[in-house]
């Protein structure tokens, strides 16, 4: 069974050796730093391992059935869709200015991406209609990565390669 794990923001992932455990910290650390200083309260979690409140289906009040919750990420089942159900997510929060941090898996050969900025509106059914999309993808696997490094992911797909290579 495929899955595709789009958003797995405060997954929590068991690492094997205390190597990958250092340098974990160590890219943990690096990461908060580059994160402007802010009061707790005024950081609004979207997702915290075991609740979907924040979501929404795009273009519907509720969610696709297509997504659940397993040990502490937010896993999305393509073969669970019927056919012709929009299956992407949204906020149901509108936000101006954010600082979006997460951590993401995609399953082997997948492809995917996080959009922001979209607009709802009867006559677009997609998000990419209105909104920019960072890739998330399989860049070994999927054959749009080999399009050039603005299709890899972590690109602002189709304008803006990534700085650096952000897959493990």
């Amino acid at each position: 069974m495929k899955k595709s794990i789009l958003l797995a923001a405060f997954a929590f992932m068991a690492l094997t050796a205390c190597k990958e455990q250092a340098e974990k910290q160590q890219e943990n650390t690096a990461m908060d730093a580059e994160l402007p200083a802010r009061p707790q309260e005024e950081w609004i979690v979207l997702f915290d391992g075991t609740t979907m409140d924040a979501w929404r289906g795009y273009g519907r009040e509720d969610l696709p059935e297509s997504w659940k919750i397993e040990d502490g990420a937010l896993v999305f089942y393509p073969e669970d869709k019927p056919v012709g159900e929009n299956h992407n997510l949204v906020t149901k929060q509108m936000f101006k200015n954010f600082v979006l941090s997460l951590e993401w898996k995609i399953s082997e050969g997948g492809n995917s991406g996080i959009f922001w900025g979209v607009q709802e509106d009867p006559w677009r059914t997609e998000p990419y209609q209105s909104g920019p999309e960072i890739q998330v993808l399989d860049d070994e696997r999927h054959p749009d990565a080999k399009n050039g490094t603005t299709h890899q992911a972590g690109a602002l797909y189709d304008m803006v390669a990534p700085s650096k290579s952000v897959v493990r």
